[in-house]
C-alpha cells in the first residue's frame, strides 16, 4: 500500500503580463511525474482551438487529471509548457509558462503551496499531502423528479471534492460555465465531471489529522454565481527567492473557525449544500434547490508500483479476483474481476 499521495487542489495564473494582460486564453500543457515510474500524468491539456479563457487571477485551470493517485514519498515534479493565444494568428502566440515546479515530500505539511514565476505570468500550485491513502472516485448523476417529466435536466453551478469541510479548500470537478449544457449529462443522467480521484487519509493515528477528514469525502454543490476565492498565502514578490515557495498552511495563514470551515455560509444569493460520504459508505442522496442528485464513490486501494524483486512478494498477498494496476499506461485501473 501506499505510504502518502498528493492531490493537486488548484493551479491558477495570479500574474499575467507584461505583453498579455487579462483576459488571456491560455493552452497548452502540464504534467506530473511520481515515483511510480515517472511517466506523464496529464493534468491540464488543451490545443490552441480549445484555449481556456482566464479573466482574473482568482480563475483557475480547468484540470482534467490526474487519473490515477500520485504517489511519493520523496521527490516528484510538475511540468509546465503553457502559451497564450495571440491576435495575429499561431505565429503571434507566445510562451506563458515554462519550467518545472519540484516537490519535496514532508509527512508535516498539509497543505503545499509553489509558485514558479516567468517573465509572462506566474503560476500558482496548491497541493495537499495524505497520508496512508486511499482512493475515492466520485460519480454524481441528477435523480429527475416525477413532476418534471421527460423534461431536460442540467445543473447549474460547480461541484467541489475534497477532505474537509470548508469547500474553499476543495478541488473543483465540476463547473457548468465551461461547457454547453448538452455536454454536461450523459445518457444515464450522471454529470461529466472534469475528474473524479482524490486520496483520502485512511483511519490512522494523526493529530494533524481532525476525526472528520479521516476515511471522509465531502462534495459540495455550488450555485452558478458562487466564487471560490484564493484564500491560501502567497509571499510577496519582493521576498521571493531562486527556488520556488512552498509553505504549509500553518505558516501561512490561521485555522479557520468552525463557521468559516463548515462551507455552509451564504455567497450572496448561491445555494450550498454539503454532502459527506465516510468509508464505507458508498452512495447518497442529496437536494440542492430543485434538484435531487446521487453521490456516489468508489473506494479503492492505492499500491505503490511493483519493483523488480518485490513484484512476486507483493502479488502473493493481493485478493483473490484482483487486477494489478497497468501503470504502464499512466492509469491505475486495478478491480476485481467480474
Amino acid at each position: 500500500m501506499a505510504g502518502s499521495s498528493i492531490n493537486v487542489i488548484s493551479l491558477r495564473v495570479v500574474k499575467s503580463g507584461p505583453e498579455h494582460t487579462y483576459p488571456v486564453e491560455v493552452y497548452g500543457r502540464v504534467i506530473a511525474r511520481d515515483e511510480v515510474d515517472y511517466k506523464c500524468v496529464v493534468l491540464f491539456d488543451r490545443e490552441r482551438k480549445d484555449a481556456q479563457f482566464i479573466n482574473s487571477e482568482k480563475d483557475m485551470l480547468a484540470l482534467t487529471g490526474p487519473r490515477r493517485a500520485l504517489v511519493t514519498d520523496g521527490l516528484m515534479c510538475f511540468e509546465f509548457d503553457l502559451k497564450v493565444k495571440g491576435k495575429g494568428g499561431p505565429d503571434c502566440d507566445v510562451q506563458f509558462s515554462k519550467g518545472v515546479i519540484l516537490y519535496r515530500h514532508n509527512f508535516y505539511n498539509k497543505r503545499m503551496i509553489s509558485q514558479l514565476p516567468s517573465f509572462q505570468s506566474t503560476v500558482k500550485l496548491v497541493l495537499q499531502h495524505v497520508a496512508s491513502p486511499m482512493a475515492a472516485s466520485v460519480e454524481v448523476s441528477l435523480v429527475r423528479k416525477q413532476q418534471l417529466g421527460d423534461r431536460a435536466v442540467h445543473f447549474n453551478g460547480k461541484i467541489t471534492v475534497g477532505t474537509a469541510r470548508n469547500y474553499r479548500q476543495h478541488m473543483v470537478v465540476y463547473d457548468s460555465s465551461r461547457l454547453p449544457s448538452g455536454d454536461l449529462v450523459t445518457e444515464t443522467g450522471s454529470l461529466v465531471l472534469d475528474h473524479n480521484l482524490l486520496a483520502v487519509s485512511r483511519r490512522i493515528r494523526d493529530n494533524t489529522l481532525k476525526g472528520d477528514e479521516q476515511e471522509t469525502i465531502y462534495v459540495c454543490f455550488l450555485g452558478a454565481g458562487s466564487e471560490i476565492e484564493d484564500e491560501d498565502y502567497i509571499r510577496p514578490e519582493e521576498e521571493d527567492e531562486d527556488e520556488d515557495d512552498i509553505v504549509s498552511d500553518e505558516e501561512g495563514q490561521e485555522e479557520p473557525d468552525e463557521m468559516e470551515s463548515a462551507g455552509a455560509e451564504d455567497d450572496g444569493d448561491d445555494p450550498t449544500s454539503l454532502v459527506a460520504l465516510k468509508y464505507p459508505l458508498s452512495e447518497t442522496l442529496c437536494e440542492h434547490g430543485s434538484l435531487k442528485l446521487k453521490v456516489k464513490v468508489h473506494w479503492t486501494a492505492i499500491i505503490e508500483a511493483p519493483l523488480h524483486g518485490e513484484f512476486l512478494t507483493r502479488l502473493g498477498v493481493l485478493l483473490e479476483g484482483y487486477k494489478l494496476p497497468d501503470y504502464r499506461r499512466g492509469s491505475a485501473n486495478g478491480s476485481f474481476c467480474e
